[in-house]
């Protein structure tokens, strides 16, 4: 019985779809398959360590218990609605007090998360260094929690009564209300 020149082709195909198939498909999900099980059980063991070992979980809970204490006794709050204008007012003033020039405030667009929601605002002003670093105190001493993300800070060494340009840029928050919407 001879093979015909078509039916050697037609193996020669399957074959090579097959070769195609096992490579590009089956062994890097095998191999997948195969580093998550490994993962699966170093979880498993790390589990079963904790589940057994009642003194680290008890460890664990007080470390909780204390890092809520510590949330609650912090004197920064986040407020349960944005309050914008009131923290640009206090911003202004603060600017004012320290005798600053040229103040520009500007407000990002509201980030919202699951929790909370993230207000970006970026000061442009121009102030001795004193004034700087007072309002800098200023801000870091309010009870709004408030967080610095970048300063900037500007002027010529050779000309020390000139005032230094300044430009921060912060993040305040604010709670989203119990019904999930801002």
């Amino acid at each position: 019985m001879s093979i015909e020149r078509d039916q050697i082709r037609v193996m020669m195909v399957l074959g090579v779809t097959m070769a195609v198939f096992i490579l590009a498909f089956w062994l890097p999900n095998h191999l997948h398959e195969n580093r998550l099980h490994a993962e699966l059980d170093v979880a498993n063991k790390s589990l079963h360590q904790v589940n057994h070992n009642p003194q680290a979980l008890a460890g664990m809970m007080r470390q909780v218990t204390d890092l809520r204490m510590l949330t609650h006794q912090s004197q920064k709050y986040v407020p349960q609605t944005d309050e914008l204008a009131d923290l640009l007012r206090k911003l202004s003033m603060e600017l004012r007090d320290q005798q600053v020039i040229g103040q520009e405030v500007q407000t990002g667009s509201i980030v919202h998360g699951d929790k909370y929601s993230v207000i970006p605002i970026t000061l442009r002003f121009q102030g001795s260094f004193p004034a700087v670093f007072g309002f800098l105190q200023r801000i870091e001493s309010m009870r709004r929690m408030i967080r610095i993300t970048r300063l900037e800070i500007d002027g010529d060494a050779q000309r020390v009564n000139q005032p230094l340009s300044v430009r921060v840029e912060l993040y305040t928050f604010f709670m989203k209300p119990q019904g999930g919407k801002p």
